[in-house]
């Protein structure tokens, strides 16, 4: 499940899929991940519950803790996932919301990386 707001990276990731042959192993929805993560019956129903998480939210809207928040909520990640949130390295991390646990993280130049799972 590939989820992004631009219709540009839709159609490319769509393009991907169908040239890789993952076409119908995956599906890519076009709106914000708030909205998907809302609409969760129908992310199950396209695959999951999932196992593995990467959230890039545009660093300059710091969406990143609303993110984390909905997913520890949302049935569409099994007991077993791991979140992987990319974010800037100058942002502070947010606690985790009751659920889930940060187990790492790393910083590349300006790019941090978070993983959690759930406790």
């Amino acid at each position: 499940m590939f989820v992004d707001t631009h219709r540009a990276a839709c159609r490319v990731i769509q393009e991907n899929l169908e040239e890789l042959g993952f076409s119908d192993v995956a599906a890519v929805v076009c709106q914000p991940a708030l909205a998907a993560l809302a609409g969760a019956h129908r992310l199950v129903a396209e695959g999951g519950p999932y196992d593995l998480v990467f959230a890039d939210p545009p660093y300059a809207i710091g969406a990143w803790p609303d993110i984390l928040a909905a997913l520890a909520r949302s049935p569409v990640l099994s007991r077993d996932a791991l979140i992987v949130v990319e974010h800037s390295s100058r942002t502070p991390t947010p606690s985790a919301p009751d659920g889930i646990k940060l187990v790492r993280q790393s910083t590349y130049g300006d790019t941090g990386l978070s993983f959690y799972e759930f406790s």
